[in-house]
């Protein structure tokens, strides 16, 4: 990390171009998350830092959703950063009250925890999700994370 990163984090600034890049560049296919340097995923770490200390939930929620795409694939599983960050976000959701980024978030982790191999845990994952979703009215998601928790396919 350069001076001028460590100075912008030290003046309490999120720099969310930089984190919009690098989301970018590690959602181009060809490019392995575990090929980045320790150092690349600083910028993820201290603003996450940054926005959970300020209590800053909205920024939070924020962050992970601009690494969906690692969210969606395989890749969250031995990063440290991306877990903690999921976690947070987990939480940020429920500060907020946001019972439909709750779902998605909780149905986000179900997939990942069911390729991993935690089925049980994944099934919790999308019950959760489908609670989240139904308590707000939104049944299409809630019936989706319910059923793909439970082993089906919903096809239309």
């Amino acid at each position: 990390m350069s001076l001028n990163d460590a100075l912008t984090f030290q003046a309490g600034i999120v720099d969310w171009s930089r984190l919009e890049h690098l989301s970018r560049e590690l959602s181009e296919s060809g490019i392995e998350p575990g090929t980045l340097q320790d150092s690349e995923w600083q910028i993820i770490e201290q603003a996450l830092k940054h926005l959970v200390d300020h209590q800053d939930w909205e920024g939070t929620v924020r962050l992970r959703n601009l690494f969906n795409p690692l969210y969606a694939g395989d890749t969250v599983t031995g990063l440290a950063a991306l877990q903690r960050l999921d976690q947070h976000a987990l939480e940020a959701a429920r500060c907020l009250g946001d019972k439909h980024e709750l779902g998605h978030l909780l149905g986000a982790k179900g997939h990942n925890l069911h390729r991993q191999g935690y089925h049980q845990n994944a099934i919790s994952a999308f019950d959760d999700s489908a609670k989240n979703y139904w308590e707000i009215g939104e049944d299409f998601p809630a019936l989706e994370s319910y059923y793909t928790g439970h082993g089906h396919k919903l096809r239309f």
